[in-house]
């Protein structure tokens, strides 16, 4: 039987493997499309697949287990550089779309709702976190 860790590393690895191949494939074919027209057509797809593929990575990281303590001190760091960079490297795929169409703008809407929760989600998690280490810090040192 799997423990509640190995259910979590599976849940992470699998969103951050479905990430990567969004993200790298997303960006491979729009390289593609621009210098072998012949080969691929532009499309929007491709930079909508980059912004899907970065809303996997926020929710690969949600999953992650935080075992050790530089896991736990790092937590903070990790989720703010997830957002920043989420959040700028999302909204520029989004000035890439050319033509938004209704199935576009409905996957858009789709994820946009599914980033606010993962952000949600991961917040969550840091403050967790974050409670964690006060409370292992006060039992350390009581006064």
């Amino acid at each position: 039987m799997m423990t509640e860790k190995a259910n979590k590393t599976t849940l992470t690895i699998t969103l951050g493997i479905i990430s990567l191949v969004l993200l790298f494939g997303g960006e491979i074919c729009h390289i593609i499309s621009d210098h072998w027209p012949n080969v691929l057509h532009e499309s929007d797809w491709y930079h909508l697949a980059v912004f899907v593929g970065w809303i996997f990575v926020l929710f690969a990281d949600y999953f992650r287990p935080v075992n050790t303590k530089q896991d736990k001190e790092n937590a903070g760091w990790n989720f703010f550089l997830i957002i920043i960079a989420m959040g700028f490297l999302c909204i520029l795929q989004v000035f890439k779309i050319q033509h938004f169409t209704a199935p576009i703008v409905a996957v858009l809407i789709i994820t946009s709702i599914l980033a606010i929760l993962g952000c949600i989600l991961n917040y969550r998690k840091w403050l967790g976190i974050k409670a964690q280490l006060e409370k292992q810090e006060n039992e350390k040192n009581p006064e």
